[in-house]
């Protein structure tokens, strides 16, 4: 499926919340503000696309899956993604060539969380509660790559890998993360 809300100029929101959604395939968005998606499939999201080159997703993106679904985040085109809150039920991979911050992310059960920037930082924001016993990789590269936290309290349970091409820099109070590599 590709969407797209509105124009490039100011874009629209796109919302598919159904609880009953089984959405399977790659979801194409080439632009929108804000992307909010309940689905019981797994779940592929890639904003842009090698025909609409620019940003396709300004706002916040927001990934809901069951039980054992995962959530695949890519970009084409130039395509971006700026925030970022999943509640999910499988494993999950986010790519992004710039700039990301997480928010209102949780997971449970053995599920592995990867982030990787290519050139752009990694920022944890509030509402990060990653409850699985997997192991969560935050990866953030290039010239501009680092890893902030911009809000206390993050909690991950399971083993945390933090790589960055600059700093790491984790100072607000109250974080509980499992083993540290």
């Amino acid at each position: 499926a590709q969407l797209t809300a509105k124009d490039i100029f100011a874009p629209g929101n796109i919302t598919l919340n159904n609880a009953g959604n089984n959405i399977a395939g790659t979801i194409v968005v080439t632009n929108a503000k804000d992307f909010s998606l309940t689905n019981s499939a797994n779940t592929a999201v890639q904003a842009g696309s090698a025909a609409v080159v620019g940003s396709a997703m300004t706002g916040l993106t927001t990934i809901n899956t069951s039980y054992g679904k995962s959530i695949t985040l890519s970009t084409a085109g130039g395509g971006d993604f700026g925030v970022v809150s999943f509640n999910a039920g499988g494993n999950v991979n986010i790519t992004d060539p710039n700039g990301i911050t997480l928010r209102n992310i949780t997971n449970s059960g053995t599920s592995t969380v990867n982030v990787t920037t290519t050139n752009g930082p990694i920022n944890l924001d509030s509402g990060i509660s990653l409850g699985s016993t997997g192991l969560t990789t935050l990866t953030a590269g290039g010239a501009t790559g680092r890893i902030v936290d911009t809000a206390a309290g993050i909690n991950a349970y399971g083993p945390v890998s933090f790589s960055s091409s600059n700093d790491i820099s984790l100072t607000k109070a109250g974080h509980s993360f499992g083993a540290v590599t």
